[in-house]
């Protein structure tokens, strides 16, 4: 007898499950990395960027490297273990732009704070670490730290949303098709593709919702 469709998740989830427990190592955070307070030009640039909201709720974990003058986000797994960190660069000379420091499987997920969405219930998926702060407004920020869909991000949103959302730079319009393919084997959530005209991280709280079609 062929398998159902829901013996076909299950199996998936549970083959996918044990690869993130053998693959995820911890990150040990360095000595150097300062307070994000240590940096007026971080701290501008989670202001610019919708994220100061979450960094001051402790919904987002951050950083600043002085020796590579950079704004770092610290990635944790689904049981509070950092995993790996994202740095941004803080001027336009540093290159490359965003510097992954470890974690191969990393993602970056900040927990809603929205009352009438509450962590658990909608995902975001988005890019870059200042989107899911920014889009934590109204459900659970999940930056992919790129346009990969790797295992730890896939374990958390096979978690039990009831609604994901997955909303791409315009100019990743048909890995976010793909991604949201994939999605729909390891939930039994809806999920849906926002094209974006501009990125998440630009647009203000109140616009959020708009945008989203939430």
């Amino acid at each position: 007898m062929e398998p159902t469709i829901a013996e076909l998740k299950a199996r998936i989830g549970r083959s996918r499950d044990s690869v993130d427990q053998t693959t995820q190592d911890t990150y040990t955070i360095p000595e150097w990395f300062l307070p994000i307070e240590a940096s007026a030009s971080a701290l501008s640039l989670l202001n610019d960027y919708n994220s100061a909201n979450a960094v001051a709720d402790g919904r987002a974990t951050v950083r600043f490297d002085p020796r590579l003058n950079r704004l770092v986000f610290l990635c944790k797994d689904d049981i509070g273990r950092v995993i790996g960190a994202a740095g941004r660069a803080l001027d336009r000379t540093t290159k490359p732009k965003w510097f992954k420091y470890k974690g191969e499987n990393a993602y970056y997920c900040v927990p809603g704070s929205h009352r009438d969405c509450p962590s658990g219930r909608l995902a975001v998926v988005v890019e870059d670490p200042f989107s899911a702060c920014a889009v934590s407004c109204v459900g659970d920020g999940v930056a992919l730290l790129g346009t990969t869909l790797r295992a730890g991000a896939r374990k958390v949103l096979s978690s039990g949303y009831k609604e994901i959302i997955v909303a791409l730079d315009k100019d990743a319009s048909k890995k976010a098709v793909t991604i949201a393919s994939e999605l729909r084997w390891v939930t039994d959530g809806t999920v849906r593709v926002v094209v974006l005209q501009r990125d998440l991280k630009y647009e203000p709280p109140d616009n959020i919702t708009k945008v989203l079609g939430i």
